[in-house]
């Protein structure tokens, strides 16, 4: 009784966290594996003839699907081969060395609570496939239990969110396990199942979704040429309006409200700087690459142009190299995101494309970038 009321208290708990969260996920889903600790659990201290059981470890794998239903909560089902060992505390021979083989379907409502951590608490539903006795003493063993048994089950995650996560949950059965016999040694005792799971998930699919772009951020960046496309459709407009006064009319402009140029679709530049002979992407280069990845998921027909330069010091062969890898960086960044590699096409210019003075500092920082461009 004391255990259903923690499992109780925790389940509570998940079910009133409601901490604001700030990012949305897809579904996603994945395998799981890890070790479990498990004994059956008496209704009495003592046992007929001392049947008393103590833990034994064993081995979970299996998979998970996760249903966001808001920033907060979610639905994961789960299928687990779960195999179980019951461990007498009596040593003579007379009582078998038992492991259990389930499939088990635990259903969980989970809460994130920050980017870190999640409870989680709900039903596991078992299915008991496999009986063996491992001492190899008894014949028939299994036959006067039950085969599909109910509980509930309790626990954490950290890092829910990450690709590879760390777990531990409770379960507590809510069946007796024996099948009432007047000639059964434990008809007159109440045996559950009671495990105790941890291990790791690994996610296989699923990604935080783009957060939509505002124009206000767009507008106070000082970085040079830091712009963002569009995230939310602009409505149809009449065929003569012009809103960003940029000469492209909004019937042709893929980014209306944001000043462009007509030879990108009345859509502004994306470029990136780097520091000298390097192609590492920073924070800055990736969030102007998630505006990137934002406009191409609201225009599933456009396809981009990466265009890859370098300054002049160093061999021209090495540049061109240089500025290559640079363009690569940025597709491989957005292809993790779920973007196609068929929509982007790469070019590499080393360093025969020059926007400034070689001569300065600062004239060589402008020329180490790399261009996205709408396609023709």
């Amino acid at each position: 009784m004391k255990k259903i009321t923690i499992l109780a208290l925790l389940a509570v708990a998940v079910g009133n966290v409601a901490f604001a969260q700030k990012d949305h996920y897809t579904i996603s889903g994945g395998l799981l594996g890890g070790g479990n600790l498990s004994q059956f659990q008496s209704s009495t201290d003592n046992l007929t003839f001392s049947h008393d059981f103590k833990h034994r470890f064993g081995w979970d794998a299996g998979a998970w699907v996760n249903f966001p239903i808001g920033r907060v909560f979610s639905i994961e089902p789960q299928v687990v081969y779960s195999n179980r060992g019951f461990h007498s505390y009596v040593t003579d021979g007379s009582q078998p060395e038992q492991t259990h083989s389930y499939i088990s379907v635990p259903l969980l409502l989970k809460a994130n609570i920050g980017s870190y951590f999640a409870l989680f608490g709900g039903a596991e539903f078992n299915t008991l496939v496999k009986i063996k006795d491992d001492n190899n003493n008894f014949d028939n063993i299994g036959e006067d239990m039950k085969k599909h048994s109910t509980a509930v089950t309790a626990g954490f995650e950290l890092a829910p969110h990450s690709r590879v996560e760390i777990y531990a949950r409770v379960s507590y059965g809510l069946v007796d396990m024996y099948i009432a016999d007047n000639s059964n040694p434990f008809n007159n005792e109440t045996l559950r199942n009671e495990s105790f799971h941890f291990g790791v998930k690994f996610k296989l699919f699923g990604h935080k979704k783009a957060e939509p772009m505002h124009e206000s951020h767009v507008a106070s960046t000082t970085a040079p040429a830091v712009v963002a496309a569009p995230v939310v459709v602009e409505p149809v407009k009449p065929i003569a309006i012009d809103t960003d006064g940029d000469g492209i009319l909004d019937k042709d402009d893929y980014c209306p409200t944001i000043a462009g140029f007509s030879s990108n679709f009345g859509c502004p530049e994306i470029i990136l700087h780097y520091t000298n002979d390097s192609d590492v992407l920073n924070d800055m280069d990736k969030a102007d690459l998630d505006r990137v990845h934002a406009f191409l998921v609201n225009h599933p027909d456009v396809s981009i142009v990466v265009e890859g330069h370098a300054s002049n010091p160093g061999t021209p062969e090495h540049n061109m190299t240089l500025s290559k890898e640079r363009a690569d960086k940025s597709v491989a960044y957005l292809v993790s995101r779920g973007i196609s590699a068929s929509r982007m096409t790469v070019k590499a210019y080393g360093e025969t494309v020059q926007v400034a003075d070689n001569a300065t500092p600062s004239g060589r920082a402008k020329n180490r970038r790399v261009v996205i461009k709408i396609a023709k």
